[in-house]
């Protein structure tokens, strides 16, 4: 049986990467000895490429990715166009038509409320490193890459195999908006991979707690809507617009005047967690048409997944590390169940 991992197929669609064992080495063209490729194939970056070989089950596959099983030894793909991936054995298709989808794990160490918040420890690893488990989960990640300027979240990535991006001084400051490290990061990844991304996978590395396959639910509801932006978002509870106030020394003024009194008569309304934004690649880019909106980058068509207040923590504080070893030690002994 082959066993493909993501960025497996992705280098059998571009023609840009190999297997090394069980990791990921960039090459120009792929190892004639390698189990998996046929040397000859045709390829020219972003070509066509078919897999003639049947390796065993023993480790060709990256290490850590979730993986797409064929019962057959040969692959047929069409160029990757796009990125988008034809059909597999016997014209079944190995997985739904996808798009080239970047991950971006943001890092900053200049925090000034937790300064590296992202390397705290947690139940015994740092906080970043349960990040690097949700994006290495993905089925639909085609690539990952970590942009930080913290040294110590550096060497995490490394020792996970998450390529890692020096994060220049200037989008290392507390002014410094996401979208710029993000562009940043999609056009270092282009202009070494050669191919164009579609999608853009926004993760903040001070976000330990996730619900189970949220970056995938992100990306297929981006893909399914056609939208410029998806965000996972949670109801907003007891701190809602309509039952807090303004205050004028110690003088009360509801925010918006009601007499709501039960929580189920509240509107419902819902903040961004923070657990995932996945943007399309125009409207990250388009954003530069208007400097002065910080938020242009989510584009005109912004959706919405709908989560759990519980399904993420961001960390901001050192309470925020509480909350987030609660919840995880919740999930590990059944208590709060996973959607």
């Amino acid at each position: 049986m082959l066993r493909i991992g993501r960025h497996d197929l992705y280098s059998v669609v571009t023609g840009t990467c190999r297997l090394d064992g069980g990791g990921v080495r960039r090459e120009k063209r792929f190892d004639p000895h390698h189990p998996v490729l046929d040397a000859d194939s045709p390829s020219d970056g972003c070509g066509s490429i078919v897999c003639t070989s049947t390796p065993t089950e023993s480790g060709h596959r990256g290490t850590g990715f979730s993986g797409y099983t064929l019962a057959d030894a040969a692959i047929n793909t069409q160029p990757c166009l796009r990125g988008h991936v034809a059909a597999g054995v016997a014209g079944r298709p190995i997985m739904p038509t996808i798009m080239n989808v970047l991950g971006v794990i943001l890092a900053r160490a200049g925090s000034k409320g937790l300064p590296d918040k992202c390397v705290r420890p947690l139940l015994g690893r740092a906080v970043i490193e349960y990040t690097f488990d949700h994006a290495a989960a993905s089925r639909l990640l085609t690539g990952i890459v970590l942009s930080t300027d913290s040294e110590p979240a550096k060497a995490h990535a490394r020792r996970a195999e998450i390529e890692v991006l020096d994060r220049p001084v200037k989008l290392a400051t507390d002014t410094a908006t996401v979208d710029e490290a993000a562009r940043h990061a999609v056009k270092w990844w282009e202009r070494r991979d050669k191919c164009t991304v579609d999608a853009v996978v926004f993760l903040y590395g001070n976000i330990p707690v996730r619900a189970e396959g949220l970056i995938d639910r992100g990306i297929e509801h981006l893909q399914r809507t056609k939208a410029d932006s998806v965000r996972s978002v949670a109801p907003v509870t007891k701190q809602h617009p309509d039952w807090v106030h303004r205050l004028d020394g110690d003088r009360m003024s509801p925010f918006h005047p009601n007499s709501i009194y039960r929580r189920q008569d509240l509107e419902p309304l819902y903040y961004h967690d923070g657990a995932v934004v996945v943007v399309t690649r125009r409207a990250l880019f388009d954003a530069l048409k208007t400097p002065d909106d910080h938020q242009a980058f989510l584009g005109r068509d912004r959706r919405a997944i709908v989560c759990r207040p519980e399904d993420a923590v961001d960390i901001d504080s050192a309470v925020d590390c509480h909350l987030a070893e609660a919840v995880l030690r919740a999930r590990a002994s059944g208590q709060l169940g996973d959607r």
